[in-house]
């Protein structure tokens, strides 16, 4: 695993090496245009936190996601 740092704090990690870098939630909070926001329909969330998909029926807006 690498660990990149910032000042402070971890700001991405390579799990497995292979230059497949995630943000840590330190890098997330810093720098929030790097999180984007999907509002689902009610209900939608029983079927994710068992393990499925979220499919475009689901999706209820996505005009939060602006441009990519």
């Amino acid at each position: 695993m690498i660990i990149y740092n910032g000042n402070d704090y971890p700001l991405f990690v390579d799990g497995t090496g292979k230059n497949d870098y995630f943000p840590s939630l330190y890098a997330v909070i810093a720098y929030e245009p790097l999180i984007k926001v999907v509002d689902i329909n009610e209900g939608v969330e029983s079927y994710i936190y068992n393990g499925a998909n979220l499919m475009w029926p689901g999706v209820r807006d996505i005009t939060s996601l602006g441009n990519f």
